[in-house]
């Protein structure tokens, strides 16, 4: 695309939708919102009403969108179980897509998406908001001045808040009366650990290689019921951390500290109470003896997700959160699953 607005169209108006991409939608200027879809009519009419959108503009079903010829783009936010097979339909109907994480339930879905993306020739990017976090960005080009010195440990940590989920905050707004759960219950052991992975650490593991680049491999990985996650990444010169604990504690900490020769950074991202506003960066130089918080712009992440996305498909860049870069988060989940249960000696997910 070489001019816009894009026009996007968004299948799937729950939580996530109706929290974070359609105001952040309404925020970019190089963005115009013109049709939703739902599988329940009265949420679509009534998403479509509050967003400035005609009834016709409304629909339930993903396939008048895909036919339409003034759609550009499409926004998935529909459950995991559909990520592949409606990506690749809009993909194949020449729409470029930004599809919520995590990328799919399998890598073997995963890969076909990121294969039908080159194959078409369209754009194909991961929601990952975290990672357009400035936070996250400011620590980023910490890392990659040098900024650290030699990175000796980095630790990735989620600490779950059990309110945080139930206060309200991602709540559908509009509901319908009969509206059920999207979460699929899992009978095998690693497929729930797995899925656990994708929902809860997806954001972590992708911030994770984001910043420090790919791991050698997993050295270490453990799973305890009621309990969380452990696991150790081998990065070579040095280790990294990462735990995901879900004791029930009341608070929440997500995010990612690196710990170099010279100085050490810690990342922490906002809660869901806070709607993922930005993240926290604080920073403790060695040499100096002093520990310091910058001041960072205000920029809501899941605004600078869809600029970004504007920008990737206006200019015609891979974004930075591409099919084939996620497509290992993917990758990783199975592995952690897979490795966790096996060292846990039968320990129940």
């Amino acid at each position: 695309m070489s001019k816009g607005p894009i026009r996007l169209a968004v299948i799937g108006c729950g939580n996530i939708a109706q929290h974070a991409h359609l105001p952040a939608i309404q925020r970019v200027e190089e963005v115009r919102l013109v049709a939703v879809a739902d599988p329940y009519e009265e949420v679509s009419r009534q998403v479509a009403g509050l967003n400035g959108l005609k009834e016709a503009d409304a629909c339930t079903d993903a396939a008048p969108i895909l036919a339409r010829d003034d759609v550009d783009a499409v926004a998935l936010c529909a459950p995991t179980a559909l990520h592949a097979e409606l990506t690749i339909a809009a993909l194949r109907a020449g729409k470029h897509v930004l599809v919520e994480k995590p990328m799919a339930e399998t890598s073997q879905d995963a890969r076909a998406m990121a294969e039908a993306a080159a194959e078409t020739g369209r754009t194909l990017m991961i929601a990952y908001n975290h990672s357009y976090d400035v936070a996250a960005t400011h620590v980023g080009a910490m890392v990659d001045a040098g900024e650290l010195g030699d990175i000796a440990f980095a630790e990735v940590f989620f600490y779950e808040d059990r309110g945080c989920w139930s206060a309200g905050a991602l709540t559908s707004t509009i509901r319908a009366k009969d509206q059920k759960s999207f979460w699929p219950r899992r009978e095998e052991p690693t497929l729930r650990v797995r899925d656990y992975i994708h929902n809860f650490d997806s954001h972590v593991l992708n911030l994770m290689r984001l910043l420090l680049g790919e791991p050698k491999g997993i050295e270490y990985c453990r799973w305890t019921d009621g309990a969380g996650l452990w696991a150790m990444f081998d990065y070579g010169p040095f280790c990294t951390g990462f735990k995901n604990v879900r004791l029930g504690q009341h608070r929440f900490e997500k995010g990612i500290e690196i710990c170099g020769k010279r100085k050490r950074v810690r990342l922490e991202l906002a809660p869901p109470l806070e709607r993922y506003t930005p993240g926290r960066v604080e920073i403790h130089d060695i040499e100096a003896r002093q520990t310091s918080t910058p001041c960072l712009p205000w920029r809501w992440p899941f605004e600078m997700e869809y600029r970004h996305f504007a920008a990737c498909l206006l200019e015609g860049r891979e974004p930075k959160t591409s099919g084939r870069q996620a497509l290992r988060d993917v990758e990783l989940a199975e592995e952690l699953a897979h490795m966790a249960l096996q060292a846990g000696q039968g320990d129940q997910a």
